[in-house]
């Protein structure tokens, strides 16, 4: 069962780091769907406004549903190398890591820009897309 991630599609922080996780997922751990889109709303039961102003990264992993700095860490800890290392700081209890996560979540749009429309994945990616 791959990692699910659910990722803001048309925000350029959230592509970016998609990208990064495509580029060291040598094993296909992963696979995506963006938050805007039917698997996120079959998955995750959200309404049309949570889905068109979302916050947070969420990972489904083995019936478990993570978000923002957790699901983070939980991802670093199946990339490999030296990445590895930062899942440490999965330990580190929510009300010390989610601060800082929901200072650049609330921010992305303005720091790093945004799409009209969800990224469209090279084709050598494109079976880890979900809808």
């Amino acid at each position: 069962q791959p990692i699910l991630v659910f990722f803001d599609g048309v925000c350029h922080l959230c592509q970016g780091t998609v990208k990064f996780i495509l580029k060291r997922d040598r094993k296909r751990l992963f696979a995506f769907a963006p938050l805007q889109g039917e698997t996120a709303k079959a998955y995750l039961n959200m309404t049309v406004d949570e889905a068109m102003a979302p916050e947070s990264v969420i990972v489904w992993h083995q019936g478990k549903k993570l978000e923002r700095s957790a699901a983070i860490f939980h991802i670093m800890r199946y990339l490999p190398g030296a990445w590895k290392l930062l899942s440490v700081f999965r330990f580190l209890p929510s009300f010390v890591s989610d601060p800082l996560y929901r200072l650049v979540a609330r921010n992305r749009y303005r720091w790093f820009g945004r799409s009209e429309s969800c990224m469209m994945p090279k084709p050598e990616w494109k079976e880890q897309f979900l809808p």
